[in-house]
């Protein structure tokens, strides 16, 4: 067990540096490689698993993806889309996920719904009361989620990233930037967003900067409490 620990954590150190040198432009023993995520993975070991399998049981698919595909596939350097909430998806665009199994057929992929919740008034409470406010109050008042489900989700997700990173993949911290554009115009709806742009564009710049400046300071804290 030992044995296997170290021989982790000598190619996790091995793929960070190699990734390191890539970003900052210098020689290389080769190019990096980058693995999509682990849905597409796991359908390397197990062709018939279904995407209602992927939902239900996210923690036994990262297993398998790292004792059978990631062992046979040496050269990936650092994996994408791992450890991602199953109602992420819709959720980041103010409007419902479709899980397989669940709401759609077993082996259909997950699907955002958009249904165009906001209404004008909303603007003034994003700017008055802030968006993170916002945004939480249309999950669950509007839309229906369960903030403890999304919450064990998250839980969830964060045990298979360190997982992988056990099994000897980097995990760098991920910052996904900031979708002010798509939020708003999913969540207002396509065509009202459009009017809305073109009849109130200053309360839209508004709008924009209170998202932004949250964002900000959400990072802020969250690369200062990584360092320590």
């Amino acid at each position: 067990m030992q044995n296997d620990q170290n021989l982790a954590r000598q190619l996790r150190i091995e793929r960070q540096e190699r990734l390191r040198r890539a970003m900052r432009n210098e020689k290389n023993d080769r190019v990096p490689v980058l693995g999509s995520g682990e849905p597409a993975l796991l359908r390397y070991a197990r062709p018939d698993a279904t995407f209602g399998y992927m939902i239900r049981e996210p923690e036994k698919m990262a297993d398998i993806v790292i004792n059978e595909v990631l062992s046979q596939l040496k050269k990936f350097d650092i994996l994408r889309t791992v450890g991602i909430s199953d109602r992420y998806l819709g959720a980041v665009f103010l409007g419902k996920t479709f899980l397989p199994g669940k709401e759609l057929p077993e082996n259909t992929m997950w699907q955002p719904v958009i249904t165009g919740i906001m209404t004008e008034d909303d603007y003034d409470y994003i700017i008055n009361k802030g968006w993170d406010k916002f945004r939480d109050m249309c999950l669950v008042e509007r839309l229906g989620y369960d903030l403890e489900e999304m919450a064990a989700s998250f839980e969830t997700d964060q045990k298979n990233i360190r997982k992988y990173h056990d099994a000897g993949f980097p995990y760098m911290l991920g910052i996904m930037l900031p979708t002010p554009f798509d939020s708003l115009a999913f969540g207002r709806g396509i065509m009202d967003f459009m009017i809305d742009l073109t009849e109130m564009p200053e309360k839209i710049l508004e709008v924009f900067n209170v998202m932004l400046d949250e964002f900000e300071e959400k990072q802020k804290d969250i690369l200062s409490s990584q360092v320590k």
